[in-house]
């Protein structure tokens, strides 16, 4: 995979995931295919598998939603 030759990226987001919450964003019109879901996805099994705790502070949100709440 792409992320996996990018260790040290994905070690500094889930430095951000540790330390609070994180929102991934995305501006695909699909809700279930983009690249925050694969994101999603990729980090919940480095992080199951290496560091064994719950990535719970991630969310998703398109870059719509977010200019919506400003």
């Amino acid at each position: 995979a792409e992320l996996d030759s990018r260790a040290e990226s994905v070690e500094k987001i889930v430095n951000f995931v540790q330390d609070g919450s994180v929102t991934l964003l995305y501006s695909s019109k699909n809700k279930e295919l983009n690249h925050a879901v694969a994101l999603l996805e990729y980090l919940h099994c480095i992080i199951k598998k290496w560091l064994f705790f719950d990535i719970g502070g991630v969310e998703m949100k398109s870059v719509q939603e977010l200019m919506n709440e400003h």
